[in-house]
């Protein structure tokens, strides 16, 4: 029985699903479980955890989206860059050199952590593996997390050329890339339109998995992607 007597700590939900937004209140039990207090999300929840290729990602504002699998999530952010390139032909003009991701074993950026990169001078357009966080025990230990990115100005923007223009970090329930994924975007996003140089959460307890739990002490694996695009201006 929950009661204001328990100290429970409660806030409100919000995210996106197939173009429409959702709100509930939430109530924490723990560090990594919660209920939902809206019955049509949490129903909407049971239905998401019945489906392991959900991909949860989190949008410039800090709104997280659910997509029922990768083809949908590729599709919504080609549709975004075809969008920006309609209007401007002059894309990315601010594209990211490096990017370090540390994960922290603490809430609020506290514990034991590691740090993790794909610098462009050295690593090319290679995506950066990590298949099993266990091995530098962070296993199923990460409560917080600082991903920060490094722009420059672009040094040529020409038909046919090709760049890297922002990377995905994408965390995974499972070793190996297996379970749930949460993905967060840093660089040029949006198809130019913005760019984002830093994510930094302090409570991952604050995203929610498609099976409803959250977030905290939920990575065994991650990959650092690199995005590149070709110009081709016609």
């Amino acid at each position: 029985i929950i009661s204001p007597e328990n100290n429970i700590e409660k806030t409100t939900y919000s995210f996106m699903y197939k173009g429409e937004l959702y709100t509930s209140d939430v109530i924490y039990l723990n560090d990594s479980t919660s209920t939902f207090e809206n019955e049509s999300v949490l129903q909407m929840f049971e239905t998401f955890k019945n489906n392991p290729s959900m991909i949860s990602y989190i949008h410039e504002d800090g709104t997280i989206e659910y997509f029922d699998n990768e083809e949908d999530f590729i599709l919504k952010q080609t549709d975004k860059i075809e969008l920006r390139m309609s209007r401007d032909q002059s894309l990315f003009k601010v594209v990211p050199t490096q990017i370090k991701v540390k994960i922290y074993q603490n809430s609020g950026y506290g514990g034991r952590d590691r740090s993790y990169y794909h610098v462009v001078a050295t690593d090319k357009y290679n995506t950066i593996l990590i298949p099993r966080l266990a091995d530098n025990n962070m296993g199923d230990r990460t409560s917080s997390i600082k991903m920060d990115c490094e722009p420059r100005n672009n040094p040529g923007v020409t038909t046919g050329s090709s760049h890297l223009v922002s990377y995905s970090v994408e965390f995974y329930q499972s070793p190996n890339y297996g379970g749930y994924k949460l993905v967060f975007g840093l660089g040029s996003r949006g198809g130019g339109l913005t760019f984002i140089d830093k994510w930094h959460v302090s409570e991952l307890k604050s995203f929610y998995r498609p099976d409803g739990k959250n977030w905290n002490d939920s990575f065994s694996s991650m990959k650092i992607v690199p995005r590149v695009e070709t110009y081709d201006h016609r």
